[in-house]
């Protein structure tokens, strides 16, 4: 299911760009083409590391890519676990109802047995001058029938639940196997990376002995060509654009007014003794208390942002554990009145992210 609706993503996502591999003087003779003249060791050196600069560059749009597919099936993915999370909670609810009729036809079977023996022989008794049938048999069948042919109902509907979760089951499976494809793919990509900035860092300390005013035409417009290059690979790393404005509120409730003075997170309306939610999925570092902020759960995610949940209560994770996005990690303290502020933080490495501006909107 889930790679009939991706199939045209993955086709053009798992497709590699062509990596460009520099023609040297050898090669061109070999293809008949006619020989550039014999460059100087400045010309070869630059001719080198521009081939390697365009790998550089080539991979980084590749990772880039790479990212935004994998985003695309975390947030499918996520939607069918929503999906399963419905199912399962209509699944035991419907249970404790087959449950109910079960404990009901128990009693209805019993309190037959009951009136059997009681009422045995002695169907009619006079009331006035109406003759009133004593034995209710008749009324305890069709309340057992009812409870039975109700209980078939809520058993096959109970049926058709199951196997649609294990559908659902299914297409989760398939969505974390491709996301799980384009993570490798992803750090594939960065490996490459990594091998032609080691060979681009040699032939840089061999350019720096070089005087510039050697330099020709040609090798002034490669000098121009890596210096854009490594300019665009020091821009911000790929992948973290997109938790911006789709982060999972950790309670439902609006942005309260004013900031903390000692912190520069915000303050969250949440209803007292209500579940509060992981923003993103992550790993829990953190869970204590911090002066000032009361019990804190702390939670890493991808490209280095962190989360800071603090004012909660009743913990359900510790430091090491893998929580999911919207998974319940705490709870609203109980306190008087309707809201309860819980506090919220966000960090990339040592730079503090106004939580406001990803936050999910429509919530």
């Amino acid at each position: 299911m889930a790679h009939a609706i991706l199939l045209f993503l993955i086709g053009w996502r798992l497709a590699p760009d062509p990596v460009p591999v520099p023609t040297t003087s050898a090669t061109a003779a070999s293809t008949g083409a006619t020989a550039a003249p014999a460059g100087t060791l400045v010309s070869r050196l630059l001719e080198k590391s521009l081939a390697l600069w365009e790998v550089v560059g080539q991979s980084h749009e590749q990772q880039r890519r790479y990212a935004e597919s994998q985003a695309v099936l975390q947030e499918e993915r996520l939607e069918w676990l929503a999906e399963r999370d419905r199912l399962t909670v209509t699944m035991t609810a419907m249970g404790k109802l087959v449950e109910k009729k079960d404990r009901r036809l128990r009693e209805l079977v019993e309190a037959l047995y009951k009136l059997t023996h009681a009422t045995f022989g002695q169907a009619h008794v006079r009331a006035g001058r109406r003759s009133v049938r004593r034995d209710g048999r008749v009324v305890l069948l069709t309340l057992i029938g009812r409870e039975q042919a109700e209980k078939r109902t809520l058993q096959d509907d109970l049926a058709r639940l199951r196997s649609r979760r294990e559908a659902v089951d299914r297409t989760v499976e398939e969505l974390a196997s491709l996301e799980e494809s384009f993570r490798l793919l992803g750090l594939e990509a960065e490996s490459l990376i990594q091998r032609s900035l080691f060979e681009v860092a040699s032939i840089d300390a061999r350019l720096e002995e070089v005087d510039r005013n050697r330099f020709d035409a040609r090798d002034w417009e490669r000098h121009a060509r890596i210096r854009s290059l490594r300019a665009s690979r020091n821009e911000k790393r790929p992948g973290n654009f997109r938790y911006r404005g789709v982060l999972v509120r950790p309670v439902a409730g609006p942005v309260l007014p004013g900031t903390p003075p000692e912190r520069p997170g915000i303050y969250l309306s949440g209803v007292p003794d209500d579940p509060v939610r992981a923003p993103e999925a992550g790993v829990v570092r953190f869970v204590g208390p911090l002066e000032g902020f009361g019990i804190v759960v702390v939670i890493e995610h991808e490209h280095g942002i962190h989360s800071i949940v603090g004012r909660v209560e009743s913990p359900f994770v510790k430091a090491g554990d893998l929580v999911r996005r919207a998974q319940t990690i705490a709870k609203v303290p109980p306190r008087a009145g309707s809201s309860v502020p819980i506090y919220l933080e966000l960090r990339q490495g040592r730079e503090a992210l106004d939580p406001r501006l990803w936050l999910k909107k429509n919530e």
